[in-house]
């Protein structure tokens, strides 16, 4: 319970618990105290995240678009552990102060290709309409023979709806566990310094700040990390 006390002695008895809870803190924290933000080694705290809120009416109106992609469904695994496909969409500042805002999110377990190239497609197009930059987006880089097919597949598909101009693609190797866990960490680091904002009651803010405040232990974190790109 909230005082540590053990509520299944007979699987989980005190001595156990704290040995898990020096063993691993933030999945103690996490697992048995059901509230990751208690523990004195995760990057990221809810006290932090609320300073970081911003009104809608405050949001810069020359922001560069930056767009962050995580196909789950490229992979089988990826879609059976229910990890979404998420498309993140940030703005950031352009006089100097290197200030990220978190515009919005879109994301779902069930998307399959053309569904999520639906999704891309309007976001890219309303961005493009209210005459943002979309200066570049993100996504994991293929391996072996499939490098590259990706990446030919949205410009395809931003042909045929009538993109233009088609923003640079970068592709990332994410696919190292540890590599993607010190990204998301060192990402936190910027809501330390306030140099990230959140928008208010944007889509996808939810599912950004729950995964951001289980850095580590949240078993799902795509909207976290396609945002850490």
């Amino acid at each position: 319970d909230s005082s540590g006390k053990p509520l299944y002695p007979e699987q989980w008895n005190d001595k156990k618990l704290k040995d898990f809870e020096r063993k691993n803190n933030l999945r103690y924290h996490s697992q048995m105290m059901n509230d990751p933000g208690a523990s004195e080694f995760n990057p990221l705290t809810l006290d932090i995240i609320n300073e970081c809120f911003v009104d809608k009416e405050r949001v810069p109106q020359d922001l560069r678009i930056t767009i962050h992609l995580d196909t789950a469904f490229k992979s089988q695994e990826s879609q059976a552990r229910g990890d979404n496909s998420v498309i993140v969409v940030c703005g950031h500042t352009t006089d100097g102060k290197s200030k990220v805002y978190f515009l919005e999110a879109r994301g779902s377990n069930i998307w399959g290709m053309e569904d999520f190239l639906d999704q891309l497609v309007k976001i890219v197009k309303r961005y493009q309409k209210q005459k943002s930059w979309i200066s570049h987006i993100t996504d994991e880089q293929e391996g072996g023979g499939k490098m590259g097919s990706w990446e030919h597949a949205i410009k395809a598909r931003f042909r045929i709806d009538g993109i233009t101009p088609i923003p640079k693609f970068v592709m990332l190797k994410r696919s190292v566990k540890n590599r993607k866990l010190s990204r998301m960490v060192e990402a936190s680091g910027y809501f330390h310094q306030g140099l990230v904002k959140i928008v208010r009651g944007s889509p996808g803010m939810d599912d950004l700040i729950w995964q951001g405040c289980r850095i580590g232990v949240a078993d799902i974190d795509d909207y976290f990390a396609a945002f850490s790109d």
